[in-house]
């Protein structure tokens, strides 16, 4: 048999995995200013990342793309590959890796590539949409909430009712060992959904969440719903929760208004937690903006918490008023916070 030779990525380039349109979105003036909204759903979706593909030669061969986070290959990811082509996907922004192509029981030399870091990292996960890692967010004091931790999107049903058996496995590939999901958060209510992608019983919790100020009456202000808060809070101060996906149906209000809390509390600038807040225009729902009504009386719900104070301390006055204490808080920051890169 010929030498295999990995041909795309080429020693030490670097990759991407976000769309143009993607990267786009965090460049738009428009969502700087007010304008009407686009309610209508989206009819394309553009929280879908790219898959990356791997080439290598002979190019008719079948082979197994294995990608290592060192050189010693001491663990890996395989991505399957046919007629000399495999699509990767999912890798952690910002880090080097090292791959090699398998074919039978010969390999390539080995070669490095960076994945560039972009923010968000957004994740596929077949028939999901809206699903990202909230790693990388910088706060103000200088550090980032660690990658894969952290995870949001939408319900799950979508990647198990698909008709394609192979896209079904894919997904649960993906959502459990390539993500490593150890806890499902589902935040629909009590009659809304189910338990799609089975899970033990103490690593599945449902809270019927409602969002914002004014969603059913006066949103996460309510006594049942700060109960619930507290009880979320609770569960992210746990080590044994992480990695946790946390979704509502489209994972935009519900999954938003949970993650806006808890990236505020860590510390992330009000520009960084509006831009994180509105990356889910991008998915089939319609558009979530700073300008909306929703979100303007949930800003002016949480001001009445810590008057003139920064969006930080409301949201920890906030929090409090839920039964959260001090302890449990700096508990979800030791475990999510880490160097910035």
């Amino acid at each position: 048999m010929e030498p295999i030779i990995l041909l795309f990525p080429a020693h030490n380039e670097v990759i991407s995995f976000a769309t143009q349109e993607q990267i786009d979105f965090l460049h738009d003036e428009k969502r700087n200013v007010p304008h009407e909204l686009v309610l209508e759903p989206r009819a394309v979706d553009l929280t879908i990342p790219k898959t990356v593909e791997f080439r290598w030669s002979p190019a008719g061969s079948d082979g197994v793309v294995e990608i290592a986070p060192d050189p010693s290959f001491s663990s890996y990811e395989t991505f399957p590959g046919t007629k000399g082509c495999a699509s990767v996907y999912n890798l952690q922004h910002g880090k080097t890796f090292y791959c090699r192509v398998r074919i039978n029981d010969q390999y390539s030399p080995v070669s490095s590539f960076s994945v560039r870091k972009d923010m968000p990292r957004w994740i596929y996960l077949p028939n999901v949409t809206n699903v990202r890692d909230m790693g990388l967010w910088k706060t103000q004091s200088g550090k980032q909430i660690k990658p894969g931790m952290l995870f949001r999107g939408a319900k799950l049903e979508n990647l198990t009712s698909s008709e394609d058996k192979d896209l079904v496995q894919l997904g649960l590939q993906i959502f459990k060992e390539q993500l490593g999901i150890r806890t499902e958060l589902d935040l629909r209510g009590l009659t809304e959904g189910i338990n799609a992608i089975p899970m033990p019983e103490e690593h599945y919790y449902k809270f019927p969440m409602s969002a914002y100020a004014t969603w059913k009456v006066h949103g996460v202000f309510t006594d049942d719903q700060k109960e619930y808060m507290h009880k979320i809070f609770d569960l992210f101060a746990d080590a044994n929760t992480y990695p946790v996906y946390f979704h509502c149906a489209g994972g935009g209000d519900r999954t938003g208004t949970i993650a806006f809390l808890l990236e505020a509390m860590l510390g992330l600038s009000d520009d960084d937690l509006i831009t994180e807040y509105e990356l889910s225009n991008l998915s089939v729902s319609g558009e979530r903006s700073r300008f909306s009504e929703v979100w303007c009386e949930f800003m002016k719900e949480l001001e009445t918490y810590a008057p003139g104070a920064t969006r930080q301390e409301q949201v920890i006055a906030y929090l409090k008023s839920c039964g959260i204490t001090d302890d449990t808080l700096q508990k979800i920051s030791d475990l999510l916070l880490g160097p910035a890169d």
